[in-house]
């Protein structure tokens, strides 16, 4: 799959920008319902050829989608577990092998892998 750049992925939801989006504060709302809102309300399709195909821009949109419904609902904090988690289950969860536990430690410069038998 293709990265998009910030400005393609702009390009995608740009109306994020200029759209107001509004909700009762004791509305129950969860994330991803929000989410697929804001998708099907603001998704469109960039048909160039620097914007990469349907399915990289539609993904790239649900989950720029569901970011911003996490930040709105749960807080910044939150939205940022959740994109970690998202990227460690669709990129290398399933690289750990049965009976296997990974874990990883991070910061901006470092990285550290541990991968030990399972408790």
């Amino acid at each position: 799959m293709t990265n998009l750049s910030h400005q393609q992925l702009s390009a995608i939801l740009a109306p994020v920008d200029e759209a107001t989006i509004l909700f009762d504060s004791e509305a129950d709302v969860q994330p991803g319902a929000l989410a697929d809102l804001i998708y099907a309300s603001l998704f469109r399709y960039a048909d160039n050829h620097e914007s990469d195909s349907w399915e990289t821009q539609s993904l790239a949109s649900e989950r720029q989608a569901l970011n911003l419904a996490n930040e709105l609902l749960l807080g910044e904090d939150e939205a940022l577990h959740a994109q970690l988690r998202a990227a460690v289950f669709e990129h290398a969860q399933w690289l750990i092998p049965a009976g296997r536990s990974l874990t990883i430690s991070a910061d901006r410069n470092t990285l550290s892998l541990a991968l030990a038998q399972a408790a």
